[in-house]
């Protein structure tokens, strides 16, 4: 028999579902009384750590190297547990360039490691991304690029929707393609403990 305003798109209550983990039948399967979620978390930066999550960032800098490209790499082992949001992501180059930005199957750290910053000092002081940088480093699929000018701090990041995710196991290259030509990323992310319903 059906119910009173009756849910039958059935993605919402799987939505539901999934993100409190909830078992059993559809939790909201009608409008009206049934159905009241409310779902606005995100208040303010000083209460992610309330959230649990953490907040971290870092400037590295992959220096100039006569004939090889220069590549900063963020990496989360594939064991972490630990989702990764990438909030802020602005890169400065010494010469005008096109930097590119993949995501892919983690694979190795670079040749130099660059530590993290605790943003909320509540929190614990290391992070799951490991930093890295390096030259002569092979481009992947790249979903991202843009040209730099000089000199010229460019942001990829402008708003919420072009945040990126770094799952466990999966790492992103910054890297520019003009030869012997320095590559500063500031960053900043946050990053707490995956959810059993997040799993892959």
């Amino acid at each position: 028999m059906a119910l009173f305003n009756e849910i039958l798109t059935g993605r919402y209550n799987r939505f539901l579902q999934k993100l409190f983990q909830m078992k059993g039948e559809a939790p909201a399967p009608q409008l009206a009384s049934e159905i009241s979620t409310t779902f606005a978390f995100f208040n303010g930066v000083e209460n992610r750590f309330i959230e649990t999550w953490n907040r971290f960032g870092n400037t590295l800098i992959a220096g100039a190297v006569a004939a090889q490209n220069s590549c900063v790499r963020m990496r989360n082992p594939a064991g972490s547990n630990v989702i990764a949001v990438v909030e802020k992501l602005t890169v400065t180059n010494g010469a005008t360039d096109v930097v590119t930005i993949n995501n892919q199957i983690a694979d190795a750290n670079l040749g130099t490691l660059g530590g993290s910053i605790r943003l909320d000092f509540r929190q614990a002081s290391g992070s799951a991304i490991i930093l890295s940088l390096g030259n002569n480093v092979a481009g992947g699929s790249n979903f991202a690029g843009s040209g730099v000018t000089a000199n010229v701090a460019y942001d990829f990041i402008g708003f919420e929707e072009q945040e990126l995710t770094i799952l466990p196991g999966d790492q992103l290259d910054i890297r520019n393609v003009v030869v012997n030509n320095a590559l500063r990323v500031s960053m900043i992310w946050r990053e707490r403990a995956l959810e059993e319903s997040e799993l892959k």
